[in-house]
């Protein structure tokens, strides 16, 4: 591969994660965008209801394809027609990644003929999740691997830690291949009607960096701390901010 300028780099590569709770929202984010072109790899075979929200919302579902993938095989499939396809697609999300990490896990115990994975099978599955997110992370589309959250207790501290629901040694590893680690949260509030009457109401924001509670960061340093679960909104920031960054400065005397 030829060596590039750096005053040739414009236009921002995005490697992200974005976790919540089971049906917060993570899939109708990544699947929303009304201009990027969107490959996604449906290990959870949960687009029915993100479809049924573009088409409620009369938002474009003509952008969005989806390959299911409960299988390893499958995702290799996926993988193959992406490189030859390279063209086609803007953005690559993985729905989800905790799912198919399961997946693998299970795949792996299934051809060593155990019930329980051993330290053997854990970092076979390690090896294979570290291959798929180098491998997708080589590709010329943004990605973004959505995941489950889950809770661990912080005894010295007394509070509750939110974090990727991953396993094994990747739980430890993950950070390091993505430059953008979103957690979806929920706030409820009181929003008082005409008749005044007053009607609870959840808003979803995402949180881009880190708390005592989440884990969370923003590479790029261009995002408020709360943002509001626009895909195309958000990916605009990051842009400006790249290429407001390239522009060389202009110096006198």
């Amino acid at each position: 591969m030829p060596a590039i300028s750096l005053s040739a780099i414009v236009d921002p590569k995005v490697m992200a994660l974005v976790y919540g709770p089971t049906g917060v929202g993570k899939t109708i984010f990544a699947a929303t965008s009304q201009r990027m072109r969107t490959f996604i790899f449906d290990a959870d075979i949960g687009m029915v209801s993100a479809r049924r929200h573009i088409l409620r919302h009369g938002l474009r579902d003509d952008l969005v394809t989806v390959w299911p993938t409960p299988s390893q095989a499958e995702f290799i499939s996926g993988y193959q027609y992406l490189i030859s396809n390279k063209s086609k697609y803007d953005l690559v999300v993985l729905d989800t990644a905790t799912e198919f990490q399961r997946t693998l896990l299970q795949q792996v115990c299934d051809l060593a003929k155990v019930q329980v994975a051993s330290q053997r099978e854990w970092g076979i599955v390690l090896n294979l999740m570290d291959a798929v997110t180098r491998n997708l992370k080589q590709l010329p589309q943004h990605v973004i691997f959505l995941c489950h959250e889950m809770q661990k207790e912080d005894a010295y501290y007394g509070r509750t830690m939110y974090m990727p629901a991953f396993k094994g040694a990747y739980k430890e590893e993950y950070g390091r291949a993505f430059s953008s680690v979103f957690r979806f949260v929920l706030f409820e509030r009181l929003v008082k009607q005409a008749d005044g009457t007053n009607v609870q109401q959840i808003d979803r924001w995402l949180l881009t960096q880190r708390d005592q509670w989440s884990h969370a960061k923003d590479r790029f340093s261009c995002l408020e701390r709360y943002e509001l679960p626009n895909i195309d909104a958000i990916f605009d920031k990051i842009n400006q901010s790249m290429t407001t960054a390239l522009v060389p400065t202009q110096t006198t005397g």
